[in-house]
């Protein structure tokens, strides 16, 4: 899953508590596209809170096309 964090979002801590421990039945990865300071900062975060015990294939990237070919690198490796 590609996750643009080109735009200012902020799901709520609700939703990503819930979602979090189904992350890994759903996706076998994640990559972020976090394009600006703020957006890596607040990824990070969500990372560390959130998903860090639910799945290890999560990566924040400043580039789309790094963080998608990371994930067809991911998706050919497993």
């Amino acid at each position: 899953m590609l996750i643009d964090r080109s735009h200012s979002y902020s799901p709520s801590f609700g939703a990503l508590q819930m979602l979090a421990p189904k992350t890994a039945e759903l996706f076998s990865a994640i990559a972020y596209y976090a394009p600006t300071m703020q957006a890596r900062s607040a990824s990070r975060v969500v990372v560390k809170t959130f998903l860090k015990d639910a799945m290890e294939a999560v990566a924040v990237f400043d580039e789309e096309e790094t963080a998608v070919r990371w994930l067809v690198s991911f998706n050919s490796e497993t």
